[in-house]
């Protein structure tokens, strides 16, 4: 799954992106068009935060619209 995070989020993320891996810690995350994304680590299996892929189709994208739907 792609999530478009706000851009602080997802700097600050960056930070403690392993800790919340290794230790399987949830965290509410804030998109990139206000929303609010909850995320269970400890049913993630691998994490990556990027800044240059196009946000055009990820959840919580401004340009995309509410939910999961086209």
């Amino acid at each position: 799954m792609h999530v478009a995070l706000d851009p602080a989020e997802a700097e600050s993320l960056r930070d403690v992106l392993a800790e919340l891996m290794a230790a399987g810690q949830p965290k509410t995350l804030r998109t990139a068009d206000g929303g609010r994304f909850s995320v269970n680590f400890a049913h993630v299996a691998t994490a990556h935060v990027e800044s240059y892929r196009s946000d055009a189709h990820a959840y919580g994208s401004p340009s995309r619209s509410a939910g999961f739907g086209a």
